[in-house]
């Protein structure tokens, strides 16, 4: 038998293994939705999981509302100290004293003090960073601790591709275990039944 095909017969090993009742254990992809459709409101189907969308380009920055700002010119926060409560935005051009905390999401920041609790200045915008938790931006297709949706990270050694755990040249993904091809695929173990070689993070950490 060649490599390939002891690949994928280890692939469909994995794959019942996946299937037995109780299951799926580490490594088995839990499959909960299909499209959009499958999930509840303000949800999308990312790689077969109900995600909020969290990721996606940059917003549209705008400028803070009028009452925020003191029409006054600044180079830095000692041109505002006369007004009170004032700090130099050097986001906007020309840079403008505005008042603490006023800053609404998706306005022009220099420092978080500058937008309204509890949001943080983020990429020189007010922004909400509660993205999987705690974060301001997410990039689902390439975080390897958010790969394809919050809190789905890949194993030690792989990276994110497109929202996919991947595997290095050597082994082959089988599902999102990357199995060494390079290894026996006819093991048998205590039940006599044949055991796949899929390495996952664990057995990384256990071999280390």
């Amino acid at each position: 038998m060649s490599r390939r095909s002891s690949g994928i017969a280890m692939c469909v090993g994995l794959w019942l293994y996946c299937s037995l009742p109780g299951l799926p254990g580490p490594g088995c992809a839990v499959v909960e939705c299909e499209t959009n459709r499958d999930c509840g409101n303000g949800e999308k189907c990312q790689h077969g999981v109900c995600q909020t969308d969290d990721g996606g380009s940059s917003p549209t920055l705008s400028y803070p509302a009028g009452d925020c700002l003191a029409a006054a010119p600044c180079q830095s926060d000692i041109d505002c100290v006369p007004l009170g409560g004032y700090r130099c935005n050097i986001a906007l051009s020309p840079p403008e004293c505005e008042k603490l905390y006023c800053g609404a999401e998706h306005s022009f920041c220099s420092t978080s003090e500058a937008c309204e609790p509890p949001m943080h200045c983020f990429e020189d915008g007010c922004t909400h960073c509660d993205k999987c938790g705690n974060l301001c931006k997410v990039d689902f297709a390439t975080d390897p601790l958010h790969c394809g949706g919050c809190n789905q990270p890949v194993g030690a050694t792989q990276p994110c591709v497109d929202g996919q755990p991947a595997c290095p040249a050597d082994r082959m993904a089988c599902g999102n275990i990357c199995v060494d091809l390079s290894r026996s695929s006819s093991e048998t173990g205590p039940n006599d039944s044949v055991r796949l070689t899929a390495i996952d993070d664990a057995d990384r950490r256990r071999q280390a």
